[in-house]
């Protein structure tokens, strides 16, 4: 017999996976940061689907 799982608790939700995501991805370019390069190196970043509107990010300094 099958037991049903809510989808809650089965899998992270897709806001949990969107910020995982953002958050590997800024952390591999800072990474690759050269030594050089002096202040802020990420200075925006706008988050959008092809068709849809633009979602302005903000990052926090990480020391």
């Amino acid at each position: 017999m099958a037991t049903s799982t809510s989808p809650s608790l089965a899998a992270p939700s897709k806001k949990a996976k969107i910020i995982d995501n953002l958050n590997t991805v800024t952390e591999t370019i800072a990474k690759s940061r050269p030594s050089t390069v002096k202040g802020k190196f990420i200075k925006s970043c706008v988050l959008h689907t092809t068709m849809g509107p633009g979602m302005k990010l903000t990052f926090e300094a990480k020391n």
